[in-house]
């Protein structure tokens, strides 16, 4: 069972709850309010509630590790205990009034807060929790003191109208310079920021300052009963529509602003921290974290010096200046893979190398099993081309026999059988004796060649030495041969395969590496032989996999009894081929 899907499962139930909930609430206090009120008095609270608990519940959704969503719930339950204010409750309506100026103070916190849900320097947190002061303690006597508003009976304390209007002016006098200070914070973040995140910022950092100085006028021209002919449009209009448009300017920067690199970043973390993602599902975290949903992972093999994917095929990446890219991951100072996305999409280079620094340790875990499965299928191909290989092999003695050296043979017979019937002209069977020996002589030499193609003699009677030294000495060109404990003999299958190894390296020297001198060296030690063959020429030799022969006959040859093939091979700096094969 896969735990962490069942976990979305769960968290997207729980959200679809919230919102029904949010809905029916809202619907039925509309429905239970007093009578006499605008239709706009009856929904303001309503609206704004749905608004914040809307976009929390998108961002819950998007960012389920990062605490603005929750953060915005909170806030669009907190618009809908402000409404209460229309019901006909006095229960309820003792709960908004208490209630009442702390929407407010969480927007400022949003405001503060965004885009991780935390605060992040000491002006921010005095501004937040001087605004839950003045929302919360300062709000108290509004309620507890006041004369001649309709109160509760449950909230009735003592009628002190003098201290509740002082402390109401103390409240708004904090409150302006709180809002003010807040929009100071807005404005500098906006001058701080990159260029790309001041294009994606500004309608949040316009929005929210908009609001701030709106609530702050608002506040402040009530409180002190300043007389100015805009202010109902300002207070009933103007305020509450920046307050209702400023959920969708936080979704925005969230999701899809300058701010959304960090977002994406924990989000990406916390995924990759919260259980041992499989490759698919780190491959749809990396997805989900760029907005791509054609990204692509590829580990790196050090063993094939090749990209493979989670499978172990061969995967190639994106060439330079296409419509697709590729970032390479490194972990650890080792090369680990590599990030292929759409560059049309995501013009941010930047955010895939972060991406891929926070990712390195998962994807080399991740390389690991590629690589064994790599390892495993390049073993079965290897096996297969062996075979094939050995087939061939069969079939192309099959056919020297029947088309060379078979129809020769019946020639020869042919000619016995002349040479017989001539027995009486003694001139003319002499001269048929004599080509009758020298075809006899070909044919032995043709058959000779089969041989030693197949497994040479002088391999076979005196061994891995003698045989590379004839190779060596064959050479058009100056060669080497430097040798270390391969006087006696070796295992045949381990002499098979050191011949082979020079051979067709030998061989590859003289067809494509348009090399002045080579070098040829056998080494034996406890447990295996390496042997090693360089030369001075071109280089820019490759193991590659789509080869049948030659160098990759050579790496199956090798690979087959548990050997290991590199090569180095830079071009203009000669080309050097070792392998090491057991013994064992």
């Amino acid at each position: 069972m896969d735990v962490r899907r069942s976990a979305e499962g769960a968290t997207h139930l729980a959200l679809g709850i919230v919102a029904s909930l949010s809905i029916i609430a809202g619907v039925a206090l509309v429905a239970t309010s007093a009578d006499g009120l605008s239709w706009w008095d009856r929904w303001v609270g309503v609206l704004l509630s749905w608004s914040y608990t809307g976009a929390g519940l998108v961002a819950w959704w998007r960012r389920p590790h990062n605490r603005f969503g929750p953060m915005l719930v909170a806030t669009g339950v907190a618009f809908l205990l402000f409404e209460l204010t229309v019901s006909q409750s006095s229960t309820l309506l003792a709960i908004s009034l208490v209630t009442a100026t702390l929407p407010l103070a969480m927007v400022l916190h949003l405001l503060m807060a965004f885009p991780s849900g935390r605060l992040q320097t000491a002006a921010e947190e005095a501004v937040v929790w001087t605004g839950y002061l003045l929302a919360i303690v300062l709000q108290a006597p509004q309620y507890l003191l006041s004369e001649g508003r309709v109160m509760p009976e449950l909230l009735s304390i003592a009628p002190e109208q003098e201290v509740a209007d002082a402390v109401r002016d103390v409240q708004s006098v904090v409150g302006t310079v709180i809002y003010l200070v807040g929009t100071a914070i807005l404005v500098a973040r906006l001058r701080t920021a990159d260029a790309a995140q001041r294009r994606n910022i500004w309608p949040l950092a316009a929005v929210g300052s908009a609001t701030l100085i709106a609530v702050a006028a608002v506040g402040f021209m009530a409180t002190f009963e300043i007389p100015w002919s805009g202010f109902q449009t300002l207070a009933d209009v103007i305020q509450p529509a920046l307050v209702l448009v400023l959920p969708l300017a936080f979704l925005f920067g969230l999701l899809r602003g300058g701010f959304a690199r960090a977002g994406e970043l924990r989000e990406l973390a916390a995924r990759i921290a919260s259980a041992d993602a499989s490759p698919g599902e780190l491959r749809d975290a990396i997805a989900s974290a760029l907005g791509d949903p054609t990204v692509e992972l590829a580990y790196w093999s050090p063993s094939g010096r090749r990209y493979v994917d989670a499978l172990g095929a061969p995967v190639a990446l994106p060439a330079p200046g296409g419509s697709r890219a590729a970032v390479t991951v490194v972990g650890d100072g080792q090369h680990v893979g590599a990030i292929a996305y759409d560059a049309l999409l995501i013009s941010d280079v930047e955010l895939v190398r972060s991406i891929a620094r926070l990712t390195a340790l998962a994807l080399d875990r991740q390389r690991l099993t590629a690589e064994l499965r790599a390892a495993a299928g390049e073993l079965r191909l290897s096996r297969q081309r062996l075979v094939v290989a050995s087939d061939e092999e069969r079939r192309r003695i099959a056919r020297d026999l029947h088309d060379g050296v078979q129809p020769r043979l019946v020639l020869l017979g042919m000619d016995a059988q002349r040479l017989a019937r001539a027995a009486d002209d003694g001139d003319r069977v002499r001269t048929e004796a004599t080509r009758l020996r020298e075809e006899v002589e070909f044919v032995i030499d043709d058959l000779r060649d089969m041989v030693h193609r197949i497994q040479p003699a002088l391999l076979t009677e005196r061994g891995l030495h003698d045989a590379v030294a004839w190779l060596v000495a064959r050479m058009p060109m100056p060669t080497g041969l430097e040798t270390d404990g391969i006087d006696g003999r070796l295992p045949p299958v381990v002499e098979s395969i050191g011949y082979f190894v020079v051979s067709e390296a030998l061989a590859n020297v003289v067809k494509h590496a348009a090399a002045c001198s080579a070098e040829v060296e056998l080494q034996r030690t406890a447990d295996r032989v390496a042997i090693v063959v360089r030369d001075d020429g071109v280089g820019g030799a490759e193991l590659r996999t789509d080869s049948g022969a030659g160098l990759r006959g050579i790496a199956d040859r090798v690979a087959a009894v548990g050997g290991t093939l590199s090569l180095t091979s830079r071009p203009g700096a000669g080309t050097t081929l070792r392998a090491d094969v057991p013994l064992a």
